[in-house]
C-alpha cells in the first residue's frame, strides 16, 4: 500500500490483515496519513511477521507517540534489513522511544532523515544505532542535529566499520561541527557515499573535512555544495579529491569559490575521469573561471550530467558595469 491515504482506520484494517502474512518480507507503507492511531494498528499487524526483511513507514506523520507502539515490534523484526521512518515528525521524543532499534542486528540501511530530532535526538539515535554493526547505509538528512549531535553520532560512527553511505546533509553542523564530522569519517575508508552539503561548515569545517576525504578510495559519490567553500577550504578540498578516480558523481555547488577556486577544481577534474555527473551551480565563475574549466570539462568523456546554472562573476559584473559608465 504505497501513496493511498489510508489514514487511521485504513491501518486499522490494514493491521487486522497482516498477521495472518506470515512469509511477508517487504511492506511500503509511505504517505499514508498514519498517524500515531494507525501506526499502532499497524506495529500490532507486524508483531509476528518474523520474516520482515524490508519496512518502509516513511511520511505518515507517526510523531513521537507513533514511534512508541513501532517499538513495540521492533524487538521482534530481527531479520529487518531496510527499515525506513523519514518525515515523521519523530523528534528527539520519537528517537528516545525507539530502544528497541538495538536489536535489529541485521539491519543494513536506516533512514531517519527529516524528523527535526536535533541533539538531544542524535543521542538517542547514537544510543540506539552503535551495536548495529551491519549497517552499511545511514540517512540522517534534514534534522538540526548542530555539533552537539553530530558529536554524539560520530561515537557511533567509530563501531560502524561497514558503512558505505553517509548521508548527513542540512544539519546546520557549521565550522565546529565540521571539525567533529570529519574526527567521526577518519575510520570510514571503505564509504562510497558521502553527503555533507547544506551545513555551512566554512573554511575551519572545510578543511577538516578535507582530511579524511583523503583515505576514501573508493568513494564513488561525493556531495560537499553549500557550504561557503572559499580560499584555501576549497582548495584543500581540491587536493583531497583528485585522487579520488573512483568517483562518478561530485556536487560542489554553492559554495561562491569564484574563479580562483574553478582553477583549483579543473586541475582536480584532470584525474576524474570515470565522472558522470558534476554539479557547479552559484559559484560566481565567471568567464575567467570556465577559462581555467573548459579543457579539464572536455576530457569527461563519462559525463552525462553537467549543472552549471548561476554563475556569473559578480566581480566581472561590476568592472564591466564600471567600463560602461566610463
Amino acid at each position: 500500500k504505497k501513496d493511498n491515504d489510508l489514514k487511521a482506520t485504513g491501518g486499522k484494517y490494514l493491521g487486522e490483515a497482516l498477521p495472518a502474512l506470515k512469509t511477508l518480507e517487504t511492506l511500503i507503507l509511505t504517505g499514508n496519513s498514519l498517524r500515531a492511531e494507525g501506526c499502532q494498528y499497524i506495529s500490532t499487524g507486524i508483531k509476528e511477521l518474523y520474516s520482515l526483511v524490508t519496512l518502509n513507514i516513511s511520511t505518515n506523520d507517526i510523531a513521537p507517540k507513533g514511534a512508541g507502539f513501532l517499538n513495540e515490534s521492533l524487538a521482534n523484526l530481527t531479520k529487518l534489513k531496510t527499515l525506513d521512518l523519514r518525515g515523521n515528525s519523530l523528534l528527539a521524543e520519537g528517537c528516545k522511544y525507539l530502544g528497541n532499534m538495538k536489536s535489529l542486528v541485521s539491519l543494513t540501511s536506516l533512514n531517519i532523515g527529516a524528523n527535526h530530532i536535533q541533539a538531544d535526538g542524535g543521542k538517542y539515535l547514537s544510543e540506539g544505532i552503535k551495536d548495529l554493526t551491519s549497517l552499511t547505509s545511514l540517512n540522517v538528512y534534514n534534522n538540526n542535529l548542530q555539533a552537539e549531535g553530530c558529536k554524539y553520532l560520530c561515537q557511533s560512527l567509530e563501531n560502524l566499520t561497514e558503512l558505505k553511505t553517509l548521508i548527513i546533509s542540512t544539519n546546520d553542523l557549521a565550522p565546529e561541527g565540521g571539525k567533529i564530522l570529519a574526527e567521526g569519517l577518519a575510520s570510514l575508508t571503505s564509504m562510497t557515499h558521502l553527503d555533507v552539503g547544506y551545513n555551512s561548515l566554512g573554511t575551519d569545517g572545510g578543511m577538516a573535512i578535507s582530511e579524511p576525504l583523503k583515505n576514501m578510495n573508493i568513494l564513488s559519490s561525493l556531495s560537499i555544495a553549500g557550504n561557503n567553500l572559499l580560499g584555501e577550504a576549497f582548495e584543500a578540498i581540491c587536493d583531497s579529491i583528485k585522487d579520488l578516480t573512483a568517483l562518478t558523481e561530485l556536487s560542489v555547488s554553492v559554495n561562491h569559490f569564484g574563479a580562483s577556486g574553478a582553477e583549483h577544481l579543473a586541475a582536480s577534474l584532470a584525474n576524474l575521469s570515470a565522472l558522470q555527473s558534476l554539479s557547479i551551480d552559484s559559484n560566481d565563475i565567471g568567464k575567467e573561471g570556465f577559462k581555467f574549466l573548459r579543457p579539464a570539462i572536455e576530457d569527461l568523456f563519462s559525463l552525462k550530467s553537467l549543472k552549471v546554472a548561476f554563475n556569473e562573476s559578480k566581480e566581472e559584473e561590476k568592472e564591466e558595469e564600471e567600463e560602461e559608465e566610463e
